[in-house]
């Protein structure tokens, strides 16, 4: 028999958020970091492009005392400092974030340089010497091993013992072969009106839930953090269930009318925007 407080302990959220530069990912991303950290716990930010450093620069230093902002290249940098810190810190770890997730691209790369630095490969059973490592690249079979690189990845981001907000540029032709793998998928778009930009996305995925009803959502950090904060307060609180629902992050189907199709969404979040 599995008691509450055991699933309250296994229950994580797992977000994908995905969409072109520019529509608020990162910003959610530290929205989210500063109310974890803020809590007390400690939040490990992979950030592989850097661009989330001026918007962490904004949180007041006690909450930053709690933010682990690590940049990697390649995927054995990732790996390492996953292992580093669930290591180092343990159970005070609540949250990891990868700022963006470039499984494909960045696996691939590095396999590319798993082959350089051994300098051969095999061919059948033949030994063949890298002779020129500036115009060397993978070829065939060789994209086997990146694909491995990718599903260890995955399957490392994915059965963490923490809670997981990823993000992915789009579009991305290998984008839809990660929504299997959250809970939660928002698609994000912006829109500019005056000198004002609007951030919204579209729920694209959340187990259990009839997307056709959801039409695009406002503010999706301030949405998500509802989420986080319910979760979070559950947690020890006898008869609570720390699992996340719509109406936990303040969304539902009413107010802005039912949605045939995402495009719909779009048109009807960007007339939302226009009377604003």
């Amino acid at each position: 028999m599995v008691t509450r407080s055991e699933l309250q302990k296994k229950y994580k959220l797992k977000i994908l958020l995905k969409g072109p530069t520019g529509t608020g990912k990162t910003l959610t991303c530290v929205k989210i970091a500063e109310e974890v950290a803020k809590r007390g716990w400690k939040v490990l930010y992979l950030d592989h492009e850097r661009g989330s450093e001026e918007e962490l620069m904004k949180l007041d230093d006690k909450t930053l005392e709690n933010i682990i902002h690590e940049d990697f290249k390649n995927y054995q940098q990732i790996m390492d400092a996953m292992k580093k810190h669930k290591t180092e810190q343990g159970d005070k770890l609540k949250l990891i974030i990868v700022d963006p997730m470039y499984l494909v691209e960045m696996t691939r790369l590095s396999a590319r340089d798993a082959y350089l630095d051994q300098g051969y490969y095999y061919l059948g059973e033949k030994k063949v010497d890298i002779d020129n490592k500036e115009t060397f690249d993978l070829r065939g079979f060789m994209y086997q091993l990146g694909t491995t690189y990718q599903m260890k990845l995955a399957n490392e981001i994915i059965s963490c013992n923490q809670d997981i907000v990823c993000t992915l540029m789009t579009p991305n032709k290998h984008e839809t072969d990660y929504d299997g793998k959250f809970s939660i998928v928002l698609e994000t778009f912006s829109s500019w009106v005056g000198n004002k930009i609007y951030y919204k996305a579209i729920p694209k995925k959340m187990r259990g839930v009839d997307l056709n009803a959801i039409p695009a959502i406002d503010d999706p950090y301030k949405k998500l953090l509802e989420g986080f904060n319910k979760k979070y307060d559950a947690v020890g609180s006898p008869g609570a269930s720390p699992s996340v629902s719509l109406n936990d992050m303040g969304i539902s189907d009413e107010g802005n009318g039912k949605a045939e199709t995402n495009g719909d969404q779009v048109d009807t979040a960007e007339k939302q925007i226009d009377k604003k």
